[in-house]
């Protein structure tokens, strides 16, 4: 139970390099605004995000954040991230927009709607780390 993020992928098996750039931006951004480090993950506090051509995998350096963002292009299940509504959540969610325009998922959804404040702020956190909000990246189920 929880406030979940979910998505499937597409075939693609390689993040491009201008992807990875936009990623790493987002979690800059994200960092510089709301004062919580971004690390590799609950269990990884001391290690930086893996943003590669094959995974990308986060948390914040909180005792109490939801589960790690953590996508493997390297195999093919859907998947979900357990946020909780933490501040993390539009990190989580601009990556996932990001990831969406540029087909590497089929689809992606997540508890709640367009008109509540969790997805307003993802599309402002994408504006912010300088990526323009287009259709394609709306969830779709």
């Amino acid at each position: 139970m929880g406030y979940t993020n979910y998505w499937t992928k597409s075939n693609k098996k390689k993040i491009a390099p201008a992807i990875i750039g936009q990623v790493n931006k987002i979690l800059a951004t994200y960092e510089q605004q709301s004062g919580e480090k971004v690390v590799k993950g609950f269990f990884h506090k001391d290690k930086a995000p893996t943003v590669s051509h094959t995974l990308i995998h986060f948390n914040v350096n909180k005792e109490d954040s939801g589960e790690d963002f953590f996508i493997d292009f390297k195999d093919g299940d859907s998947e979900y991230c357990k946020t909780e509504r933490e501040p993390y959540d539009k990190a989580v969610k601009a990556v996932l927009m990001v990831l969406q325009s540029a087909g590497y998922l089929e689809e992606w959804h997540f508890d709640g709607d367009h008109d509540k404040d969790e997805y307003k702020d993802a599309v402002k956190l994408l504006q912010d780390a300088g990526i323009q909000y287009t259709a394609k990246m709306q969830s779709r189920w």
